[in-house]
């Protein structure tokens, strides 16, 4: 049965110290839907890729993880990447949330999500728009 927490713990064992943005994000989010989350149908929920036009720009980027269902977008960067660091994005310069919070603002109002989570496979930053609250999580070994 999916989703228990020897499920979590084995989860966390297997992506420490590993995550590239362009080679794992779409395993590491399908991996945590089915066999933490116990979704079987992670591979409908998720969207992966998504272009987009962002809103303070006519740069096109691409929404690394969508999850329609649960109103989520996340922006993944890998391993390491320090998530409260600014970096020049489609012009301008942002943490990975801005991003993320760039593409939500660039989507038709009824699409866009009411969460941005910014993750680098180690840690899960959790923004909610509608209360401006943010939430973190760290990923490690035994740590559910």
């Amino acid at each position: 049965m999916p989703g228990i927490k020897s499920d979590a713990v084995a989860f966390s064992r297997k992506w420490a110290n590993r995550g590239n943005e362009n080679q794992d994000t779409q395993l590491f989010w399908i991996d945590l839907f089915q066999h933490v989350l116990g979704l079987d149908d992670a591979v409908s929920r998720l969207e992966f890729e998504k272009p987009v036009s962002t809103a303070a720009s006519t740069h096109e980027g691409y929404i690394d993880v969508l999850i329609p269902s649960a109103k989520t977008l996340v922006e993944q960067k890998s391993l390491g990447i320090d998530l409260s660091k600014v970096e020049t994005r489609q012009g301008r310069k942002v943490t990975p949330a801005q991003q993320g919070l760039a593409y939500a603002q660039g989507m038709p109002l009824s699409q866009q999500p009411r969460y941005i989570i910014a993750c680098n496979f180690a840690e899960f930053w959790v923004y909610d728009r509608t209360g401006h609250t943010r939430y973190q999580f760290r990923l490690r070994k035994n740590s559910f």
